[in-house]
């Protein structure tokens, strides 16, 4: 039988049998109950999910595929994967501000990315900060905050500097007026809390349930749904509770790729995101917070779908690369072009510098001999120089025509 919204069943139904659905959904043996109440509900109702069988069936569905992505990044040789989670990092920093329409170049974010790499860099700070957070996840930190200063700090951190000088927090540690929470149209869908004490306390619900035993999937989005509903600041909501929702499900160890896939797959289908929103944000739903959670899970299951897809064929094509210069080059050539293939397959033009040739050749060569047989594949046709400060490399044209052929 579909499981429907409680809103839904009220059409359908009569009054003591929607009674007895709802009293059995807000307190049923599939029942989750976050601890967390809006105070700005004049109902004052607990939030609370159902694990009913379809989305039972979907957390199991994205933890194996999570499997999956992880037994092929595991595979992944060093230039790959780094180039791989950098180009996951450009489209996650250029996705998160697109959707708060904040510009942002490629050339912008990967500036900032190097720079974040580097602690002494006197690098343009825009974005700066943003990318060395997001680096971070790879190793796990930071943690989901543990004390409501932390929002504030990873705030200012993450789109302090973004915020027009109007729209920063004029409370002692949030906003202390109003604000609207609009769809992708502009127009008004909810108010955020007021006033600041109740932000306060509705953000300390929130950690407290992100240290329970919730179910992780289950965990992060019904987080993510508390937090976008408090809508502690005046600007910056969505960039804030999109990474917040990054460091939940990092936190409970699933891959990157996955992870990234959703701010692409959120851009493509916002009319949805806001949808579930506003249902849980309807009366006659009771603080249900199942769909919300479900229609975001299979948003997150789509764009996983695409990831794995991608990573897969990436990893396969390269097989291919590296099998055909084993086959077509002397043994001192054809390491350095297999190099050069995966940072091809795995980075949208960006290359590979000499250094990190020399850095990552499997056997003990200077500097200037890599440089050498660098030229003797140029020469042979095999790669193409991009770039000369520093010098940088892609495949050819004419390499790749002749392996697709093969």
């Amino acid at each position: 039988m579909p499981y429907h919204t409680l809103r839904a069943l009220h059409a359908q139904v009569d009054r003591a049998e929607y009674d007895d659905i709802r009293a059995e959904r807000a307190d049923g043996a599939l029942t989750l109950k976050t601890g967390v109440v809006f105070q700005n509900d004049a109902a004052r109702e607990e939030l609370f999910l159902v694990e009913f069988p379809d989305l039972s069936v979907l957390q199991t569905q994205i933890l194996d595929l999570d499997r999956e992505i992880k037994s092929v990044m595991r595979r992944l040789p060093k230039i790959a994967y780094q180039k791989y989670i950098h180009e996951l990092l450009i489209a996650e920093l250029s996705s998160t501000n697109a959707i708060e329409g904040v510009r942002s170049t490629r050339k912008e974010l990967d500036a900032a990315l190097q720079a974040a790499k580097a602690p002494a860099s006197t690098a343009p700070k825009r974005f700066r900060e943003m990318a060395r957070l997001y680096l971070g996840l790879e190793d796990y930190h930071p943690s989901f905050p543990t004390q409501v200063i932390d929002v504030r700090e990873l705030y200012d951190a993450l789109v302090g500097d973004e915020v027009k000088k109007s729209d920063q927090p004029d409370g002692e540690m949030f906003r202390a007026d109003r604000v609207s929470i609009v769809d992708e149209h502009g127009q008004e869908i909810a108010t955020g809390v007021t006033p600041e004490t109740a932000i306060v306390d509705m953000l300390r619900q929130m950690i407290a349930l992100s240290q329970s035993m919730w179910p992780k999937l289950y965990k992060a989005f019904a987080m993510h749904y508390i937090f976008e509903a408090i809508h502690p600041f005046y600007d910056g909501n969505g960039r804030l509770g999109r990474f917040l929702l990054a460091i939940s499900l990092r936190d409970e160890h699933i891959s990157l790729p996955s992870i990234f896939a959703f701010s692409h797959e959120i851009t493509e289908r916002r009319r949805k995101y806001y949808s579930a929103f506003t249902q849980v944000q309807h009366l006659l739903n009771h603080g249900e917070l199942s769909f919300f959670v479900y229609e975001l899970l299979k948003v997150f299951y789509e764009g996983q779908k695409g990831s794995f897809a991608d990573l897969y064929a990436k990893e396969q094509a390269l097989t291919i690369y590296e099998k055909y210069f084993t086959d077509s080059l002397s043994p001192s050539l054809a390491p350095l072009a297999a190099l050069v293939a995966q940072a091809s397959l795995f980075s949208t033009g960006e290359g590979i510098t000499l250094d990190e040739l020399t850095e990552a050749v499997a056997y003990p060569a200077s500097k200037q001999t890599i440089r050498k047989r660098m030229s003797d594949l140029q020469e042979q046709g095999v790669i193409k120089r991009i770039g000369s400060r520093p010098l940088r490399f892609l495949l050819s044209d004419e390499t790749r025509t002749k392996v697709e052929r093969t």
